[in-house]
């Protein structure tokens, strides 16, 4: 089984172009926006070497290389030897940088079936491959440069190009694959039957065939409708795969970053409900106040108006 720490690690660039190999001794690697084939590109040239004088391209580089690397990353970056920046930048520090978490991000939220997660192809990769988290890395920044045209449709097609990305890298990395069964023949008493993986799993389809026959049998017998629920998923995968491609039609035209920058930031956490009902109390009993005191006014200003007719007209008489 191939060991946890790679003799190389591998980082490649969003569009599938380069990949920049690194000595163990060095165990870093990093990103090249260029439009050159991997076995093109040579340790012994620099970025404006491989960017033929592009500046643009260059900067883009150079930053990506401090998104990934941070203050590691020495001046002058562009001027060095792929390898004596990968000298500069120092030892691999375990875990991949904040730009290749986004670009496999992406590569996962955009390519792949819905349901085959970042962490369900390490999980492959672990079961069926034998490949520690460094290894891991280092395969999963190779499968950036194999990224498939458009989203693959089920888990089966996800699993064949994931199998198709580790033979690849071990081809590149000259390491072979263990399978299940090997080294495991030594173990267990002398004599005892060895039953292959193969036949075990026939005989558990074998059984789990006969215990659908028996809910089935049960099920029509009930009046139950076994496929009601399946087929609501159906109607739902439909929907669902509808909408995906709408959502793919909209990414591709309007790029990655117009599509993360329009996100919604509402926060359900961070919303405030002001409650003044406490203050509108103060504010009606002030009005009735008001009110009650122009009234009291209002009458009196009629009754000394009253009396002031009566006395007048007293006065004539």
């Amino acid at each position: 089984m191939v060991g946890d720490q790679p003799q190389s690690l591998e980082i490649a660039d969003s569009s599938g172009a380069t990949v920049l190999k690194i000595e163990r001794n060095s165990g870093c690697g990093f990103e090249l926006n260029v439009h050159h084939p991997v076995a093109d590109v040579s340790a012994l040239k620099s970025i404006k070497a491989l960017v033929g004088g592009k500046s643009t391209l260059q900067n883009e580089i150079v930053g990506d290389l401090h998104k990934e690397f941070g203050s590691k990353v020495p001046d002058k970056a562009e001027e060095l030897s792929l390898r004596d920046l990968a000298a500069a930048i120092g030892a691999f520090g375990g875990s991949l940088g904040k730009h290749t978490q986004a670009q496999l991000a992406r590569l996962f939220g955009s390519k792949m079936p819905g349901g085959f997660s970042l962490s369900s192809a390490r999980s492959i990769l672990q079961s069926t491959y034998g490949l520690g988290l460094q290894r891991q890395d280092a395969l999963l920044l190779v499968a950036l440069t194999m990224e498939p045209p458009s989203r693959l449709s089920g888990d089966t097609e996800a699993k064949a190009w994931l199998g198709t990305v580790a033979q690849v890298y071990a081809a590149k990395e000259g390491v072979s694959y263990a399978t299940a069964s090997a080294g495991g023949g030594s173990s267990g008493q002398a004599g005892a039957p060895v039953i292959s993986s193969a036949e075990m799993e026939k005989m558990q389809q074998k059984q789990h065939e006969h215990t659908r026959q028996q809910i089935q049998v049960l099920a029509r017998y009930g009046g139950m409708d076994l496929r009601e629920g399946t087929r609501l998923v159906e109607r739902e995968q439909a929907n669902s795969s509808k909408l995906q491609a709408k959502l793919d039609r909209v990414s591709a035209e309007l790029g990655d970053e117009l599509m993360d920058g329009v996100q919604p930031l509402f926060d359900a956490r961070k919303a405030r409900n002001f409650d003044s009902s406490w203050n509108w109390v103060r504010q009606e009993a002030y009005e009735l106040i008001q009110q009650a005191i122009a009234n009291c006014t209002s009458d009196s200003a009629n009754i000394s108006a009253h009396v002031d007719d009566a006395s007048l007209q007293r006065l004539k008489n």
